[in-house]
């Protein structure tokens, strides 16, 4: 079950319709019944001028292809290098297949595994021009 909400207006990655049209909000508290004011993609690259009620949805009576969502949060690749040793795993990530390939002890590894992760936030960091060691007990 995902306990996000489908909409919220301080979503930092922007919005999108229901049916995937880019939004760009222009304000949200129009003296109307439906405040949020914006202008969405058509599918022919012209933008329509459109408005919402305050929950996103651009119908009172139900759900439908042009209510307001959240856009996906932005996502990124790495490839990431499996070793294992001393009885633990050790992972280390790299933002290319040519760079996890490129590493003095790639040849040591058993796996190499590419990956999804959200663009900021949780995911890999960078550590001194590395990813960190992830060591997972092998039990």
């Amino acid at each position: 079950m995902n306990d996000k909400p489908e909409f919220t207006i301080d979503w930092p990655h922007g919005w999108v319709t229901r049916a995937g049209r880019k939004v760009r909000i222009l304000c949200t508290d129009a003296k109307s019944s439906c405040p949020i004011i914006g202008l969405a993609e058509s599918f022919d690259d012209v933008e329509r001028h459109m408005s919402w009620f305050k929950n996103g949805r651009y119908s009172a009576e139900a759900e439908c292809r042009d209510d307001l969502i959240n856009a996906p949060e932005p996502r990124r690749t790495v490839w990431v290098n499996w070793y294992a040793g001393d009885g633990r795993y050790h992972v280390y990530g790299h933002e290319s297949k040519e760079r996890a390939d490129a590493v003095d002890d790639a040849s040591q590894r058993f796996a190499c595994v590419e990956i999804e992760i959200p663009e900021h936030g949780t995911g890999l960091v960078p550590y001194m021009g590395k990813s960190p060691p992830l060591d997972i007990v092998d039990d």
